[in-house]
């Protein structure tokens, strides 16, 4: 499959519903995936999505940002980079420029929704969580205080 994700919308406002009202599905042990706020065609719904090391299927990147009150994606790359600032899974501004950087990769913050994120974990929680996702994507786990 070329495409990732369906590009003829900025937002999937029926995708995020989805997956806000059936958060228990999403968020058992938190959301530590990546976001967007498109469906992941790659893997949303599908019966052979790769399962993540905590044994559910692989949703796709929009499923935290649907299960987040924020979150910011930030994309550097040698070329330039972005920035952008997510509310409920839905783009809050535009793309914030960034310069080049001799560095790549993608960096997310972001706050779960405790109304649909169920319990809470320390950071060292957090953490130890994560830990199963190191060979699938690299996780740094930075407790910040919530203003």
């Amino acid at each position: 499959m070329g495409a990732t994700h369906d590009w003829s919308g900025d937002v999937d406002e029926q995708h995020l519903a989805q997956i806000r009202g059936e958060a228990g599905a999403f968020a058992a042990g938190g959301p530590l995936q990546p976001v967007m706020a498109t469906r992941d065609l790659r893997f949303f719904g599908r019966d052979d999505a790769p399962l993540l090391p905590d044994g559910r299927p692989r949703s796709g990147i929009s499923v935290v940002a649907a299960l987040s009150t924020w979150l910011v994606h930030t994309n550097r790359r040698r070329e330039g980079g972005w920035s952008r600032r997510f509310e409920h899974g839905i783009p809050s501004g535009p793309l914030d420029p960034l310069p080049a950087s001799p560095a790549s990769g993608t960096v997310v913050h972001f706050l779960p929704d405790l109304a649909l994120v169920a319990g809470s974990m320390s950071a060292d929680e957090v953490r130890a969580a994560a830990r199963t996702y190191a060979g699938v994507v690299p996780v740094e786990v930075v407790a910040e205080g919530v203003a």
